[in-house]
């Protein structure tokens, strides 16, 4: 196998149906595998079952009035479809899906800096890994 590495700056992201790539700064997908204790009394270590996968997505950015309309106009609704593409939308490259709930979301300001926001999304369900199609 043959390492094909990408450079972040060929990275994309849509959300809600919505390519918000030109307000994003970093993208990081986190999969948990909520392992299950199944150690009975008198075992010498414990014991686990793999459980239920748990995923999160976090956003950040620079904040501008029509990122914070999207993201707030869809806190407290349904699950929204999210595409990652890693390496770049070339075809062939890796994409990463989901559908997820806001967790959370700021945008904090400093006087000496960008106004940024960062995005906290929980996914519903499981991810799927796909290749970007011709």
């Amino acid at each position: 196998m043959t390492l094909v590495p990408g450079v972040g700056k060929d990275s994309a992201f849509s959300y809600a149906g919505t390519v918000i790539t030109s307000y994003v700064n970093s993208v990081s997908v986190s999969i948990e595998d909520k392992l299950v204790d199944i150690t009975c009394l008198g075992d010498q270590g414990i014991k686990r079952l793999s459980g239920l996968e748990d995923s999160k997505v976090t956003i950040g950015g620079f904040f501008d009035s029509t990122i914070d309309a999207l993201i707030t106009s869809k806190i407290g609704g349904t699950a929204e479809a999210w595409i990652y593409y890693p390496q770049g939308t070339a075809t062939g490259k890796r994409t990463i899906t989901g559908a997820a709930l806001i967790e959370s979301y700021e945008s904090p300001a400093s006087p000496d800096a960008g106004v940024t926001f960062t995005l906290n999304l929980a996914n519903s369900g499981t991810i799927t890994y796909g290749t970007v199609a011709a």
